[in-house]
């Protein structure tokens, strides 16, 4: 499965997982970190695990905190289909 699969499942709450990428449909990880999930709301947040800052749907600063490329390409291509960009978990 390709990554845009993996999360195309995500947004949609399916399961799915590709080399470095997978969901169990309401979570999504990047390689082991949790960079998304689905809230109370059923809303898709998305962690800023990037080295930039980001707006969440509000229009908020979020800080982001880096940890990889790869990670950093996940979280992007999961914020096209998240509803907001949430800080990281501490």
């Amino acid at each position: 499965m390709t990554n845009r699969a993996v999360v195309e499942n995500w947004s949609k709450g399916k399961k799915g997982k590709s080399r470095h990428l997978s969901t169990d449909g309401m979570n999504l990880f990047s390689y082991t970190t949790k960079i998304g999930f689905t809230g109370e709301d059923g809303y898709k947040y998305v962690y800023n695990y990037t080295a930039h800052k980001a707006r969440n749907r509000l229009g908020c600063q979020v800080d982001g905190r880096y940890i990889s490329a790869t990670t950093s390409h996940h979280v992007s291509m999961a914020g096209r289909v998240g509803s907001a960009c949430t800080p990281p978990e501490e």
